[in-house]
């Protein structure tokens, strides 16, 4: 595994480049003017030629000095080569003068007074002023020499000006944000028109990508909603979204300034850099989380703690570090990328799942990234813009992909094995095997047939499972079900209920599933039995056996069923609809029990009388007769204790019912 790890691992450098040398060749090619020595031709033909044009190369700099046209021309100091969009580093060691300076670039072989657009991108640096010639032209923030007297801004602009053969721009740079240096972003130039066609396709471009990537976060939030399984992998993925979706706004021009017009620079400049300092450690960690035996755990914490560090220090120094190693923090994100990059190919070569897909999205990412640190850095002018954010969408959009794709494929493994559930229990319902035991009879309790009690989530869903076993093999419709559970609800509220609660109902009862219920609410008899069921049985035999009169011969049924019904019908659950019932009920047994005493008077079973007439008296507590009975057979076996208890309770009934 570490060999093959290596071989892919120096393979994917190789590639990297050799784009990068392609790249290079690239510049230095005729088909691009770029500024040379801080000159740049902009004849008449090139800018016909192009509809835009980057005013990247050597521009003229000095360092630590705001300077004017005419002080330009009498400097005796000697100007600096900086390649612009670019950086540089004040190396002089004074403190308080850093981070300032002045940039040159001479426009040649132009037409007199020709009228150009220049595009600035938004914070082509913190704070500058722009002059051609000695004219200014416009400014963003207040230059300054130190921290204290620079007042940034993130703001673009386009100006329209008048330029000849031998003007010079001159830009006043203040971006002491940067703890020894500068950066310069790029700057676009070409016809009027020319340019408002670039910024609207700016705009286009910007609402796409934050469309899109909005919407992606909204797929990964109802995901992460209904995906318990992958919550963690999806909560990197809406992280990294998120940090996505501030990065492409801290880079859109228009978008920016009209949502947030008086942003604060320090959070726009947040904004610009979390992605960098934790998008690699979210990305690993999200990989992890779907692959997990491809990310090393030791690799994940140290992106971990290279991502908590550069908060830290991002915060503590109100984002000068990161500013001062933004080439460190940019190589470790590449990093970061190809070795998700590599294990990804293993994880082909593996077989897992939609890791070419993953491939791709990254892939995408981290080619995205080295154009545009290769264009920020003047490697590259075929670009006028940062792709970084398409790479953000195609990799947000493999992503969740992946993400619904993985979940796709559990729900079908799962649909599966509910289907072959499903099978079984019907295989079982047609042997004669019933899934649940359902007592009826006191409290209303449902056990599946493997002991376990099912626990109801509501009240009325316990009421609903009730009230559909009370009226079994019937089709009930949902009026009918609302008027007696949900008397007192308005119709289209009731529905409502009625519909959650038979879902809820129909989620419980999870080892029937579908086969238990259909749509027109009935409860198929041949998955459950119950108590009930038992005592229909013996009820139907004790008629059969006799045409329901009690004797010696089937006495048996007889006291199976008073055993049976120990409680009354729903007693101990008080349901209205169920009293109909109930009372049938209690009139056919206390209709037994008086045939069955007069079976223990032939008998003189007086044992099983007075156990008898106990249970009649607690069904029906107000029958005289069965008091008496009662109290004459305590007499009879010489149980004076059990005698007064009986008369105090007489007593009692009696002036109830006075």
């Amino acid at each position: 595994m570490k060999n093959k790890f290596t071989y892919i691992f120096i393979l994917v450098i190789l590639v990297l480049m050799a784009v990068y040398c392609s790249q290079i060749i690239k510049f230095n090619s005729d088909k691009y003017n770029k500024a040379i020595d801080g000159k740049i031709d902009l004849n008449a033909d090139y800018l016909n030629s192009v509809d835009y044009i980057s005013l990247g190369g050597e521009w003229q700099f000095y360092p630590n000095v705001f300077l004017s046209l005419d002080e330009i021309k009498k400097t005796d100091k000697a100007a600096l080569n900086v390649r612009l969009p670019g950086s540089w580093i004040d190396r002089s060691g004074e403190e308080g003068r850093r981070g300032y300076g002045t940039y040159c670039l001479e426009f040649n072989n132009v037409i007199p007074e020709t009228e150009l657009s220049f595009l600035f991108a938004i914070a082509p640096s913190e704070a500058y002023d722009v002059y051609i010639d000695s004219d200014r032209i416009f400014g963003v923030g207040q230059i300054g020499e130190t921290k204290e007297t620079v007042e940034p801004e993130y703001k673009s602009f386009a100006v329209d000006t008048k330029i000849s053969d031998g003007s010079l721009m001159i830009m006043h740079v203040s971006d002491v944000y940067y703890h020894s240096g500068g950066f310069v972003r790029p700057i676009t130039a070409g016809y009027r028109q020319n340019i408002d066609r670039l910024k609207l396709n700016i705009l286009i471009k910007d609402v796409l990508i934050l469309g899109s990537l909005t919407l992606l976060l909204l797929i990964i939030l109802i995901m992460a909603f209904i995906n318990k399984r992958n919550r963690l992998t999806l909560i990197y993925l809406l992280l990294a979204n998120l940090i996505s979706i501030c990065y492409v706004l801290s880079t859109g021009d228009i978008i920016i300034q009209t949502i947030f017009p008086n942003i604060p620079f320090f959070i726009h400049y947040t904004m610009y850099y979390l992605i960098s300092i934790c998008g690699g450690t979210l990305l690993i960690l999200f990989i992890r989380n779907l692959y997990p035996e491809l990310i090393n755990k030791t690799v994940s914490s140290l992106s971990l703690v290279k991502a908590g560090v550069l908060f830290f220090l991002f915060f503590t120094f109100k984002g000068r570090f990161v500013g001062a190693i933004s080439n460190v923090k940019d190589i470790l994100a590449l990093v970061e990328f190809i070795y998700c990059i590599a294990f990804l190919i293993i994880g082909i070569t593996q077989k897992k799942k939609n890791a070419l897909l993953m491939l791709i999205g990254v892939f995408a990412l981290f080619m995205s990234v080295l154009w545009d640190m290769m264009y920020a850095y003047s490697m590259i002018f075929t670009s006028l813009e940062f792709i970084m954010p398409y790479g953000l969408v195609v990799l947000s959009l493999c992503s969740v992909v992946s993400i619904i794709k993985e979940y796709q494929s559990v729900y079908m493994d799962a649909l599966e094995y509910q289907n072959l559930k499903l099978k079984l229990n019907e295989q079982k319902a047609e042997k004669g095997e019933k899934l649940y035991n359902i007592k009826l009879f006191g409290a209303f309790e449902v056990y599946r047939n493997d002991g376990t009690r099912v626990h109801f989530r509501t009240q009325k869903t316990k009421e609903l499972m009730a009230y559909l076993v009370h009226h079994k093999n019937q089709e009930m419709d949902s009026d009918t079900i609302i008027n007696d559970l949900w008397p007192d609800k308005p119709l289209d509220k009731a529905k409502g209920i009625l519909y959650t609660t038979f879902y809820y109902l129909r989620k419980e009862m999870n080892a029937a599933e579908q086969t238990v219920f259909d749509k027109r609410y009935l409860l198929k008899e041949k998955f459950y039995h119950s108590d009930y069921d038992v005592f229909l049985k013996q009820s139907e035999a004790l008629y059969d056996s006799s045409d329901g009169k009690i004797s010696e011969e089937n006495m048996t049924f007889f006291e199976a069923i008073i055993l049976l019904y120990n409680d009354g019908y729903f007693e101990k659950d008080h349901y209205l609809w169920a009293n109909e019932k109930r009372i049938e009920i209690e009139n056919k047994v206390m209709a037994y029990a008086y045939q069955a005493l007069k079976v223990y008077d032939g008998k003189s079973d007086t044992v099983k009388e007075i156990a008898l007439c106990e249970r009649m008296i607690a069904i029906d507590g107000f029958q005289e007769n069965l008091y008496q009975r009662l109290l004459a057979a305590y007499l009879k076996i010489g149980n004076q204790k059990r005698f007064e208890e009986a008369r105090v309770k007489y007593e009692s009934a009696l002036k109830e019912l006075n």
